[in-house]
């Protein structure tokens, strides 16, 4: 079998350049033994006039010397496997270098916005631990606050303690001290009230029975007008 012949016994295919040259290369085989079995065969004969032949053999060879140097001289035909081999190389990696950067810069990309979205995704769920820290703080103040409060304004002394409960109502304590009594006792509560209006409007009348009593020591009948509705 011939040596360049593959594995599964067929011929590789041949560029055309390797075809015209095999092909020049045939024909400049056969010409050359036609010449040389030439005179064999004149031998014993009479020699006809073979000159126009001869020329027009030697113009042929001539065209296929200039064909076969030309083809030699194409850098196709110069190319050795290895070499087209080695060119072919190159131009592929000349051609997907430019596509394997942007790749490259591609996955670049993908990888560093994965890994912002990686901490981003790490500072909300910190922020959320936080936030319910500062919840479950927060609640835990108010649960305290609710319960010592009261306990301390009975610990403290009585004027703090009315001033916190002022301030818890959000008012003075004169009127953060009616509204706990209405709260507690609302009949005790109109009863006060209705008392100090009665009191409030016979001022004068009242204040001249307390000076006759300590005038006289002894008790003294008041006279107080009452309006409707009191």
């Amino acid at each position: 079998m011939r040596q360049d012949e593959d594995a599964g016994g067929r011929v590789p295919p041949q560029d055309p350049a390797t075809r015209a040259f095999e092909g020049l290369r045939a024909e400049v085989t056969v010409m050359r033994q036609a010449m040389e079995e030439l005179p064999a065969a004149l031998e014993g004969q009479r020699a006809p006039d073979y000159s126009s032949t001869l020329g027009q053999i030697a113009k042929n060879l001539h065209a296929a010397v200039v064909r076969i140097d030309a083809l030699e001289k194409h850098t196709g035909a110069q190319l050795t496997p290895e070499a087209f081999g080695r060119q072919m190389h190159n131009a592929r990696s000349e051609i997907f270098r430019p596509i394997q950067s942007d790749m490259r810069e591609a996955e670049r990309r993908v990888l560093d916005a994965a890994n912002r979205l990686s901490m981003a995704a790490e500072t909300i769920r910190d922020r959320g631990e936080q936030r319910k820290w500062l919840i479950g703080a927060a609640a835990a103040g108010v649960v305290a606050g609710l319960v010592l409060f009261p306990l301390l304004g009975r610990v403290l002394p009585e004027a703090i303690g009315t001033r916190m409960a002022a301030l818890t109502m959000g008012d003075t304590r004169w009127n953060a001290g009616m509204s706990m009594m209405g709260a507690e006792s609302p009949e005790s509560w109109n009863f006060i009230a209705q008392a100090w209006t009665l009191a409030d409007s016979n001022s004068e009348a009242l204040d001249a029975c307390r000076a006759q009593a300590r005038e006289t020591g002894e008790a003294q009948s008041c006279t107080v007008n009452v309006r409707p509705g009191r």
